[in-house]
């Protein structure tokens, strides 16, 4: 599945007001009670970020393929993961935008505007990227097509181990999209290799992992290298890792187009 921007940007443009309406009227609905309230608003920047994301998740929520998978989340509890993902409460949201409407109302009128901006860039890049065909018959891929989550059947792993029997080229190449309310500690790819004959126990040789962007946007990875070892290994690994965190919390993601090769020589 790919989101067009240009859907969510329309979205946005009629959603401004109606998006933060609804963070401060839901306050009555998350209140809890003997819970201070905090005395310092957060900054500008983190205002703006955190605004950024809301909308965005206002206008993914908006396209019927994910509001359909996703129909067991509700908006007050994706825009409630959304704060805390930004390490702030729903208290300190209240009081920042409540502090704008009445001091500086021309000041989150350009917040807003800046906010469209990025949106339309992303809007230019993802029209400008080509369609990357490939040939399903070499692709070596051992798990599922696919991955989406949350996944409550449990069986979605995205996690691989694929034998690499004689020395050669790797490529290993996916899309993932990874939503702002998404809920794991620093959602990442990692890859090692071990040997085959010791893989719980021997030497793992780690591969750089990558950072994912929670920005609800389909980004494409492709990793390449070089197994050198003159013996039987796995290349091991997980396509939504989270540092091995088991109370990583909950992944809101989706992975697709995943390939994989491997061509033998020196």
């Amino acid at each position: 599945m790919k989101i067009k921007a240009d859907i969510i940007i329309s979205r946005f443009q009629y959603s401004f007001l109606s998006v933060i309406l609804f963070i401060i009227l839901i306050n009555s609905c998350t209140e809890e009670q003997g819970r201070p309230v905090p005395k310092k608003m957060m900054p500008e920047k983190d205002l703006a970020s955190i605004l950024y994301d809301l909308y965005l998740t206002d206008g993914i929520l908006s396209v019927a393929e994910v509001r359909d998978r996703y129909s067991s989340l509700d908006s007050i509890t994706a825009y409630l993961k959304i704060i805390e993902n930004h390490g702030y409460t729903k208290e300190a949201m209240d009081l920042t935008l409540e502090y704008y409407f009445v001091k500086k109302p021309k000041r989150l009128i350009r917040i807003y505007d800046n906010i469209l901006g990025k949106l339309s860039e992303i809007d230019m890049r993802l029209s400008n990227i080509p369609f990357d065909e490939y040939s399903p018959e070499n692709n070596k891929w051992p798990g599922l097509p696919s991955y989406t989550f949350p996944d409550p059947s449990g069986r979605e792993n995205p996690g691989f181990s694929i034998p690499l029997n004689s020395q050669g080229y790797y490529t290993i190449a996916f899309t993932i999209t990874v939503y702002p309310f998404d809920q794991t500690v620093n959602p990442c790819f990692s890859a090692w290799f071990c040997s085959a004959d010791s893989s719980e126990t021997g030497k793992k040789y780690f591969l750089p992992s990558i950072k994912y962007i929670r920005d609800g946007l389909p980004h494409t990875y492709t990793v390449t290298g070089n197994n050198d070892k003159n013996y039987p290994v796995l290349f091991k690994g997980s396509l939504f890792d989270c540092e091995n965190n088991p109370d990583c919390g909950e992944r809101y993601g989706r992975i697709e187009r995943i390939r994989f090769s491997f061509s033998p020589g020196v």
